[in-house]
């Protein structure tokens, strides 16, 4: 394989377009929660669950152990 396709080609407005998602982000008003899991975690584990909305107020969730 040539090492050209290998070599990274971002497109030439990517710093654009990634000042303009984080200030779109940062705009968004933060509106989540905090809950214990609803399974029980393996022994020594904690999880939670996050519950919030995205940037187009859609309700999105994940969890952190």
């Amino acid at each position: 394989m040539s090492q050209e396709l290998l070599n990274p080609y971002p497109p030439e407005d990517l710093d654009a377009f990634w000042k303009a998602i984080q200030a779109e982000a940062e705009s968004a008003p933060l509106d989540y929660s905090r809950r214990q899991a609803e399974h029980p975690p393996p022994d020594g584990l904690r999880v939670v669950r996050i519950d919030f909305r995205g940037v187009d107020g859609e309700p999105l969730s994940g969890w952190l152990a």
